[in-house]
Parts: C-alpha cells; structure tokens; sequence
C-alpha cells in the first residue's frame, strides 16, 4: 500500500473516530431515554462509519501499523448488534454501543495518537 495513503488514512481516523465516539454516545442517550424515532436517524450514520471504520483499522492492523484485535470477536459483535435491532431490543443495543463499540474506538483512537504520520 502506498506510504502516502497510510498516512492519509490515519490522520483521517484521528479526525474521525472522535465524532463517531460522540455520535455512539449520542444514540446510547437515545436508546437509555427511549427516544427511538432519533435513533433510528441516527442508526444508519453510524453503522456505516462504524464499518468503514473497521475496515480502516483493520488494514492497518494487517500492514502491521496497530495492535491487532480479535477481528472475529468484531464481527460477531456487529452480528449481535444486527439482530438486537432486528428484533428492537433496544436495551441491548445500547448496552453493546456503550460498553463494546465506545470500547474499541476509544483503544483505535490511543494507538493511532501515537503515530505521528512518520511511518516506519
């Protein structure tokens, strides 16, 4: 992969993981307020960034550039999130958002705050 296009990705995940950490939060408050119609507005906005952002970190976990985790346990976890919306248990999805996802991204964020776009 090209130097340049690790870097631009990078950076952009230091910009973008933390609005996805705010928009997470943001629909765990729906969820706990049972404010559904906002979060299902919200919902589709972050299940896309959440996979692109997987997908992101991911690559850069296969190039060697951050800490791998254990990507099955991640698919797994957007398999549960799927099928808890699937069936409106909303309690639970807020509960995997929450102590799961908010988990992950902010563990990607830290690693990625220690790359200064001087890659090796």
């Amino acid at each position: 992969m090209d130097q340049q296009l690790i870097v631009d990705n990078i950076e952009f995940l230091k910009e973008y993981i933390p609005k996805l950490i705010v928009a997470v939060e943001q629909e765990v408050d729906f969820l706990v307020k049972n404010e559904e119609k906002e979060a299902l507005q919200l919902l589709p906005s972050i299940f896309e960034g959440l996979e692109w952002t997987n997908r992101s970190v991911s690559s850069l976990q296969a190039l060697g550039y951050m800490i791998e985790s254990d990507i099955e346990e991640r698919k797994g976890l957007l398999e549960e999130m799927e099928q808890a919306f699937q069936i409106k248990d909303f309690v639970l999805l807020s509960d995997l958002f929450e102590y799961e996802v908010l988990e992950w991204l902010k563990k990607w964020f830290e690693q990625l705050q220690h790359m200064d776009g001087q890659l090796n």
